[in-house]
């Protein structure tokens, strides 16, 4: 079983060493392969953005969006030119983008122990209740 980072891992400099594609390494990985969910090679770093960054035991993911995945598409307001199904489906994206990075970060997912704090934003017609559909 993997052990988790801790404080004993020194800080790093952000390498961008991935795990050879196709190789399953524990539960978290194989749940997601379970329920079809590829991780995408998340993009390459440019100009001032990065998409990690690990101090110690921390790791500060970077926004993502949902590029590089069907809903890349859905640009626009929700409730305006963007449906709830589409808006989900752009969610579901950047979450998958999210864990991609992670994989990337610590080379195994199951490493991590603990999200500290997840955002999300989304761009809303004006008047839209965030009491939306949920599932």
């Amino acid at each position: 079983m993997s052990k988790p980072i801790g404080p004993k891992i020194a800080p790093t400099n952000i390498a961008r060493k991935a795990t050879p594609r196709g190789k399953q390494h524990g539960p978290g990985e194989q749940k997601l392969a379970s329920l079809g969910i590829v991780l995408p090679t998340p993009a390459a770093p440019i100009a001032n953005y990065v998409g990690f960054v690990r101090t110690g035991s921390l790791l500060v993911v970077s926004g993502q969006i949902c590029l590089g995945h069907p809903a890349h598409w859905s640009q626009g307001k929700l409730g305006e030119t963007v449906t709830v199904e589409q808006g989900q489906s752009a969610a579901r994206a950047c979450a998958i983008n999210l864990l991609a990075q992670v994989k990337i970060a610590l080379g195994d997912l199951d490493k991590m122990v603990r999200v500290v704090r997840l955002g999300g934003f989304i761009n809303s017609a004006p008047g839209r209740s965030s009491k939306g559909r949920r599932s």
